[in-house]
């Protein structure tokens, strides 16, 4: 209920306003659950034969435009959201994106699932979820 998706839905359905930070100019990585989930079994599936340690980053490896992003979530609960532009805080990035480059080589995952076709699919699971 922290992130973004989760909460973008509610505000939506509940006709309250979100906000987008630096005027709405800004990218987000937008992970799919399943595909994280693929990419935790591929790891665990694939244990290395030497005692070492390593960060695998996981993600959907692409900047999505976050006005795109709220226009995916009007178009699948069938409402207008309330936008609040502000400007940014200091020091919060302005675009963000995995770089599953490592895990893609060392254990073949990569992301699957676009952000057109997750958004509508994670809605359908808050319906479901919130019984609406």
């Amino acid at each position: 209920p922290d992130m973004s998706p989760y909460i973008f839905a509610k505000a939506i359905h509940e006709g309250n306003a979100i906000q987008l930070n630096h005027l709405g100019f800004i990218k987000r990585d937008f992970s799919y659950i399943d595909d994280i989930a693929a990419g935790t079994l591929a790891v665990l599936d694939r244990p290395s034969a030497e005692a070492s340690h390593r960060v695998y980053n996981l993600g959907a490896a692409r900047s999505e435009d976050i006005v795109h992003v709220v226009s995916l979530f009007e178009k699948a609960l069938g409402r207008e959201a309330k936008v609040e532009l502000r400007p940014g805080e200091p020091g919060d990035m302005q675009e963000t994106a995995a770089d599953v480059s490592d895990t893609t080589r060392d254990f073949g995952w990569t992301p699957k699932v676009a952000v057109e076709e997750g958004i509508p699919k994670f809605v359908e699971w808050f319906k479901a979820y919130n019984r609406l």
